[in-house]
Parts: structure tokens; C-alpha cells; sequence
């Protein structure tokens, strides 16, 4: 039951965070810079990833893997505000790809979490990876308009 719990609550919070960067109103993103918005990101992306790989691969614990993901989802709400109050196709898809890298992210800490032999810890790793470059393999055509 455990287990269960930890997986419900990380699809919860995807879903928490998704509904809340779709309704988010287009004043907040208007109210907040987009340079503000990505300094308030970085460090709870890059800390959330951290702490997440800490808390799956170095010293395996369930609430340190959950405040990981809850910091991770934080940061790419910050990140993603303006795509997802611009309306435009672009940013729909920018939003879709942040979202399954995301997605990914979870998995590996999840099953980071659950491998305990250092050998095959590299294995999800690597899929992520691999799985990062699929999800971002076109993203350049949304991200650069001036070319």
C-alpha cells in the first residue's frame, strides 16, 4: 500500500500542476517578466533534480523523493507561465513537450528509488537521456522564429 501511495501522489501532483499552469489567468503572466519567471525557476528545477536523485539513488527515502518532485513541478510552473498564457500553437507544444520531460523525470526517480543495485541504476538514467532528446528533437523550430 505503501507504494501505491508514493505513485498516486506523484501522478497527483503532475495533474495539480498541469491544472494550474492551463488556468493560471494571463494576467499572472503578464504581471511577472519572463526573465523573473526563469531565475525563480532554475534553482527549484536544478534543486528538485538533485535532491531527487539523492533521495531515489543515495539515501533512498519516500518524502525526500515527494519534496524533490514537489520542487521540480514548482520550477517548471515558473518556467512554463508564459508559454502557457501566450495561446499560441508554439507555446501549446513547448507546454506538452516541458510537461513529458517532466513526466520522464518522475519515472527515473521513481525507479531510481526502487533499484538498488548501482549497476542497473544506470539504466533509467540513460533512458532518460535518450528520452529527453526524443521529447526535444524539434523544439528548436519553436524556440528560434528569427531564422
Amino acid at each position: 500500500m505503501y507504494h501505491v501511495i508514493i505513485v498516486s501522489l506523484l501522478c497527483t501532483f503532475s495533474l495539480v500542476t498541469w491544472n494550474l499552469l492551463h488556468f493560471a489567468p494571463r494576467s499572472v503572466s503578464l504581471f511577472l517578466s519572463q526573465k523573473l519567471c526563469t531565475l525563480v525557476s532554475i534553482p527549484f528545477l536544478l534543486g528538485g533534480a538533485f535532491t531527487g536523485f539523492m533521495a531515489g539513488y543515495g539515501e533512498p527515502s519516500a518524502e525526500g523523493l515527494i519534496a524533490s518532485v514537489v520542487m521540480c513541478h514548482v520550477g517548471l510552473w515558473f518556467l512554463l507561465l508564459h508559454w502557457a498564457g501566450s495561446g499560441t500553437y508554439e507555446g501549446r507544444q513547448i507546454v506538452r513537450r516541458g510537461f513529458a520531460m517532466m513526466g520522464l523525470l518522475t519515472a527515473c526517480l521513481l525507479a531510481l528509488f526502487y533499484i538498488e543495485d548501482p549497476r542497473l541504476a544506470a539504466i533509467p538514467q540513460l533512458l532518460l537521456l535518450a528520452a529527453g532528446f526524443w521529447a526535444a528533437k524539434d523544439l528548436e523550430r519553436f524556440l528560434d522564429r528569427g531564422r
